[in-house]
């Protein structure tokens, strides 16, 4: 029974650190479009405060998602089985908060300045 517990927290650990990975990767994307909106379509662009909340968030999601991927590895490198604790738990969840709260932030963020760019 021990052996499927942590069994089961290994694959969950494992499918964590694939999301994180994807949440990393549509963050540098997004600032990447950002980038070519600025260079490429708008010129002379409105509203450019959003261009720094967008670019502040993606790289706060960005951080906050290679802390988790490494807390993830870390946690999957122990060798003993002890259960995590509250304040644990806590950080992680803040950290968790923290890059999906910038990357939605960012990402309307940067369709409201694209938005009002465009139209």
């Amino acid at each position: 029974m021990n052996g499927q517990i942590s069994q089961r927290k290994l694959e969950s650990l494992k499918q964590e650190q694939s999301f994180l990975r994807h949440l990393t990767t549509l963050n540098t994307g997004s600032i990447l479009l950002l980038v070519t909106f600025l260079d490429k379509l708008f010129k002379y662009p409105e509203w450019q405060s959003l261009i720094g909340v967008s670019l502040i968030s993606f790289a706060i999601s960005i951080c906050g998602c290679l802390i988790i991927h490494l807390l993830s590895i870390l946690m999957i490198a122990k060798t003993t089985n002890k259960k995590s604790s509250y304040a644990g738990c806590f950080f992680e969840g803040l950290l968790v908060l923290l890059s999906f709260g910038g990357f939605f932030i960012g990402l309307v963020s940067m369709v409201i300045f694209a938005m009002k760019n465009l139209y």
